[in-house]
């Protein structure tokens, strides 16, 4: 664990299988009813933090790793893990296969998975609009924040086109920008007799590894977008914010970086557009020791549906 805190993570190897033997494992709790589940093995535990929803899903991740995934609907595979009755906490993992299968293309191991999700620290970024849940990881690697029930249920309709996506992208190394779902859960946490879901998306952090000076979240309007140069270190500044600093310190891209980034965003438009996403943004971050720019296109659950229809034709101005 203080491997983790510092950002480093042992490798821990990848799991054997993921087939039809089931394997039981083995869980214990404290007099508080705090849980601690081996993780592959002894040498690594995983337990539930109560403000950590991430740790909640790294243990019922835990409890079903070595479990098959079973469902009578191949297109919308789920599976639950209550916790053990002593504990108020249940999480439901829609199409876990799926994103099982996915991580094991783009991850090292599930393990790995695991124990990177295990603990996390809640952020609050200059220039968000909300204050759910939204947390990164120990290591850096994941970002795991709330998102709202509708777009929670759009990602469920969706789900089968973007699993096909990336796939292709994978299997034909197109070019892709878009930042990478790695899991959506519901956590349902119950007490004093009253019950509360989390809806939460697991998505991989673009700035990892990364000394990332200076980040934009760009939608392509210069109206109401710009960011009070107070945000200061850390802070997300927006559209036009981008624009007059490239008017001080331009930015330039090589040739072949420029034709892959735009490759990138018309795959990505493109498939994006097929399922009618709309209100998604280009993620821009300054990576100065590295000398390049990290893109990658973030917020892209909301579909373009009749209440947002309504939404904007209500808005002055439109």
């Amino acid at each position: 664990m203080e491997n983790l805190q510092r950002g480093y993570l042992t490798r821990l190897g990848s799991v054997a299988t993921y087939g039809a033997q089931t394997i039981a494992c083995g869980l214990t709790t404290d007099e508080v009813g705090k849980l601690y589940i081996p993780l592959g093995s002894d040498k690594y535990i995983v337990s539930d933090y109560e403000d950590e929803f991430s740790s909640i899903i790294a243990c019922a991740l835990a409890l079903l790793m070595d479990l098959p995934v079973v469902s009578h609907d191949l297109e919308d595979e789920s599976c639950s893990s209550s916790l053990p009755r002593t504990h108020k906490y249940s999480v439901i993992c829609p199409y876990a296969r799926q994103f099982l299968h996915l991580r094991d293309r783009c991850f090292p191991s599930e393990v790995d998975f695991i124990a990177s999700l295990s603990r996390c620290r809640s952020r609050y970024p200059k220039g968000r609009k909300t204050n759910s849940f939204f947390a990164k990881t120990l290591d850096d690697r994941f970002i795991v924040k709330e998102i709202k029930r509708n777009e929670f249920e759009s990602f469920l309709k969706f789900a089968p086109c973007y699993f096909e996506y990336m796939d292709q992208c994978i299997e034909k190394g197109s070019q892709t920008c878009l930042a990478k779902i790695l899991g959506i859960y519901q956590v349902i946490i119950r007490s004093s007799g009253k019950e509360k879901t989390h809806d939460l998306v697991v998505m991989e952090n673009l700035s990892f590894g990364k000394n990332i000076t200076r980040q934009y979240e760009l939608k392509g309007t210069l109206h109401a977008r710009l960011s009070s140069a107070n945000d200061g270190a850390g802070g997300i500044f927006q559209d036009q914010n981008f624009v007059n600093d490239m008017n001080i310190y331009p930015i330039y891209v090589g040739k072949s970086s420029n034709r892959n980034l735009q490759r990138a965003v018309w795959n990505d438009t493109a498939f994006l557009g097929t399922i009618n996403a709309m209100d998604y943004s280009l993620f821009v971050g300054m990576n100065t020791e590295g000398n390049e720019l990290v893109c990658g296109i973030i917020d892209y659950l909301r579909q373009y549906t009749w209440d947002v229809q309504f939404l904007i034709s209500e808005s002055p101005g439109v």
